[in-house]
């Protein structure tokens, strides 16, 4: 017995030190911002709790929900196909991961499965501990919110009935939104809604089970629908999304929001895509002009090699050459920054791209599997290589110094990559000017058009 305590302590011990780890490399060093908004509705330590969100970016979505607790143990269900392989299997579950089977990937065969590991993650309810669902049961391309399965209820009701219903099981309804899903040193919100009691359904979950479980997964479903930005209007989804890319700024600042601070962008979002659907279904001709007239300027931009942000860029010539000699005398320390840096990332940038060429649903797996592999591979590998060379060639106190600096240096090499690639665009641009003054001209006039019409029909 005692020493199946003492393995229960170490284990518990090794998994928070793990998660520490790779919290610190998520939060700090891939992700530029991640917010944390509602955490005042998250209720107190051992409260067996279901936390049920929306699924946008694959790997991302379990991992932000992971690190956004530190006061508990989190199981979260994920795809139960990556548990095929037995290493990656037994190390995800010791991480409290859980797969669930989904029939129209996993096969029918699999969905026997479900079962048992629900009953598992009833038992970690039981216990005091939280579990984690996506009752999409697989990630989203779009920004929007697809089908809810009902099965989380059941095994939420179920496992209550296992307790005679002496415990509340509470539901924290969730959701992940992104300011780009595939690249780094972007941010990341995760926003908690209010919490639902199940205990005030369980007398009528008695008498009717169905009943019990549609009537709270609407309010769910509602509540998690309030928090995200959900684009219903697929048919006109792109040129949607491009005005909220665009347009979307400039609507922000008419709200007094600040459109980079991605909390306040996403609440103009909302309410942008909200005025958007009023005018449809009250202008539905001018609604189907604004739709045609965006995707018009996009391709236009495309099509002319021009990025719009560099039309917005207020830099003059001066302040940009000031800018290339301060890249200039930066270099050597941006070099340094990238050793061993450009191993890390290079190692696994091939295939992270690969996710990313398939497009569709395997292309959201870009951002979890580079995160992944760098943080559980490449990252610690080639780190630790590289201190202990320094350490045998250059001595301790060099391989001391530059083991303390590892992380500020990549965050400054991170950061001057990300300058640099704006200034070379900028620069370009400025060189094109001229060139192109007629096909800019054209691209102004059309965009002021299209947001002076936007202005005058969406309220604020």
């Amino acid at each position: 017995m005692g020493r199946k305590i003492l393995y229960t302590k170490l284990k518990k011990r090794i998994y928070w030190a793990i998660i520490s780890t790779i919290r610190f490399l998520h939060n700090v060093l891939y992700y530029r911002h991640i917010y944390l908004v509602g955490r005042e509705n998250i209720p107190p330590v051992h409260t067996p709790l279901l936390i049920v969100s929306n699924h946008q970016n694959a790997l991302n979505d379990p991992l932000g929900i992971l690190f956004s607790f530190s006061d508990r143990v989190v199981t979260i269900f994920t795809r139960g196909d990556i548990f095929k392989n037995r290493f990656v299997g037994k190390l995800l579950r010791s991480l409290y991961l859980l797969p669930a089977y989904r029939l129209n990937v996993d096969g029918e065969e699999t969905l026997k499965y479900n079962n048992i590991m629900f009953k598992e993650a009833g038992t970690r309810l039981l216990d005091g501990h939280a579990v984690a669902i996506f009752p999409e049961g697989i990630n989203q391309t779009k920004r929007w919110l697809g089908d809810f399965s009902s099965a989380y209820l059941k095994m939420a009701f179920e496992t209550a009935e296992r307790d005679n219903f002496e415990k509340d099981i509470v539901i924290l309804p969730m959701c992940n939104h992104y300011s780009d899903y595939f690249e780094m040193r972007t941010d990341m919100v995760l926003k908690f809604g209010k919490p639902i009691s199940l205990k005030p359904y369980y007398d009528l979950y008695k008498e009717k089970p169905r009943t019990a479980q549609r009537t709270v997964n609407h309010l769910v479903r509602q509540e998690i629908e309030d928090l995200m930005l959900n684009i219903t209007d697929l048919d006109n989804y792109e040129a949607i999304d491009y005005l909220r890319d665009t347009y979307g700024i400039k609507y922000a600042q008419r709200l007094y929001a600040n459109p980079s601070v991605l909390p306040e962008k996403l609440i103009s979002d909302k309410k942008l895509v909200a005025e958007l659907d009023r005018l449809k279904t009250e202008k539905p001709e001018l609604s189907k002009q604004i739709y045609e007239k965006a995707l018009e300027l996009k391709n236009k931009f495309i099509s002319y090699k021009i990025k719009e942000e560099d039309l917005d860029r207020q830099d003059s010539r001066f302040s940009s050459v000031l800018m290339g000699f301060a890249f200039v005398l930066l270099l050597p320390v941006f070099v340094i920054s990238m050793i061993p840096n450009i191993l890390v990332y290079y190692s696994v940038e091939p295939i992270a791209q690969k996710f990313k060429r398939k497009g569709g649903k395997p292309a959201m797996f870009t951002s979890g599997v580079r995160f992944a592999m760098m943080s559980l591979y490449s990252l610690p590998l080639f780190w630790t290589l590289f201190v202990v060379f320094e350490w045998i060639y250059l001595g301790w106190i060099v391989a001391l110094c530059h083991a303390v600096l590892l992380v500020p240096s990549t965050l400054f090499g991170m950061h001057y990559i990300k300058e640099f690639r704006a200034w070379v665009k900028q620069t370009k641009f400025f060189i094109t000017k001229k060139k192109n003054y007629n096909k800019l001209n054209e691209l102004l006039r059309l965009r002021n058009e299209l947001f002076l019409t936007l202005d005058n029909n969406l309220k604020i």
